[in-house]
């Protein structure tokens, strides 16, 4: 393993970022925590510096879909964080549905833009497309509006987070 591995877990509408280092170092929220594996594959998680008896019981899957908190069981969603960026971008459940600005996902290379400034798109149709770890991703609109901005060209490097192109979103109402 060469770097830490990095993944955002979701409990109900709350996301956690959470980081393996090479060592076996863990941290939730930027916190110091310890792992015990038992021998029946269940993983005990709690805060390394504190006495607290508060632990948390994952499911032995290699991504857990659930966690015991004391007497009750939780459903949680494990994914890497390259995954949940991607989600994000795409306008998964981790994008802001209100939010004209497309980001890249991760680092990457722009393959083409596929709209142009004044063009009216709508939600959901394909206005760029990335390549980042040797996969192609289409990028969506995730407004109706009218593109504003386009910040990159085909052939150009982007760093995660960088501002691909902005819509102005489309006021209700407005004519088409």
């Amino acid at each position: 393993m060469s770097g830490p591995q990095r993944y955002v877990v979701r409990v109900q509408d709350r996301e956690h970022e959470v980081r393996i280092d090479p060592d076996g170092r863990v941290s939730v929220d930027d916190l110091p925590y310890e792992v015990i594996t038992t021998g029946d594959g269940l993983r005990i998680v709690r805060q390394a510096d504190q006495s607290a008896q508060t632990r948390v019981v994952l499911s032995p899957e290699a991504r857990p879909r659930e966690a015991g908190v004391e007497s009750l069981r939780i459903p949680i969603e494990v994914k890497l964080a390259s995954e949940a960026a991607l989600e994000a971008a795409l306008g998964g459940a981790g994008a802001r549905a209100s939010d004209g600005v497309i980001k890249a996902p991760m680092p990457g290379r722009v393959v083409k833009v596929l709209v142009e400034a004044g063009q009216r798109v709508s939600a959901g149709v394909p206005v760029i497309i990335v390549e980042a770890m040797k996969m192609e991703n289409e990028l969506t609109s995730p407004v109706d509006g009218e593109v504003t901005s386009i910040a990159v060209a085909a052939g150009d490097a982007v760093d995660a987070g960088a501002v691909l192109l902005e819509i102005q979103i489309a006021e209700v109402g407005a004519d088409s």
